[in-house]
């Protein structure tokens, strides 16, 4: 009895902690300034500086980590592809390279990595948007203002 009070406040306890940080950037990239809103990736802005001649190029602004949760409205999706509106942006799923990722029925989360390729020298702010598919419809689009901060 004692046994399963303990696992049933530890379970809520883990999907407590997963519910409040589902969609935060991962915390390798700890320079970046966010706002969470959006509902799977929860970053609605990201910023970034960079330094010509000084900062690596290209340049890491976040990896967001997509949780991918049953929603009332659209469900759960099964895929997802990204889009940009700035060629100085590049955005990829870590577990395939690729701007484009399918399976996800089964899945609970995905890695987005998103980089600066140092293709201007002038800050700008572009879009990254991710768009979520249900049976092959396009269920939810979120995007994510992404402002580069040039120096040189």
């Amino acid at each position: 009895m004692k046994r399963t009070y303990f696992f049933g406040l530890v379970s809520i306890l883990f999907l407590t902690t997963l519910t409040i940080t589902n969609c935060a950037p991962d915390s390798s990239t700890s320079d970046d300034q966010v706002t969470l809103n959006n509902l799977f990736c929860g970053v609605d802005q990201l910023s970034q500086n960079h330094t010509v001649g000084t900062s690596p190029c290209p340049q890491d602004i976040s990896t967001l980590n997509i949780l991918l949760t049953e929603d009332p409205t659209i469900g759960h999706p099964d895929s997802i592809s990204v889009t940009l509106n700035n060629t100085s942006l590049d955005a990829f799923f870590q577990d395939n390279g690729e701007r484009t990722i399918g399976g996800l029925a089964v899945v609970n989360s995905t890695k987005l990595r998103i980089m600066f390729t140092c293709a201007t020298q002038e800050s700008f702010t572009g879009t990254v948007s991710i768009n979520y598919f249900k049976d092959g419809k396009l269920v939810l689009k979120e995007d994510v203002d992404v402002t580069m901060n040039i120096t040189k």
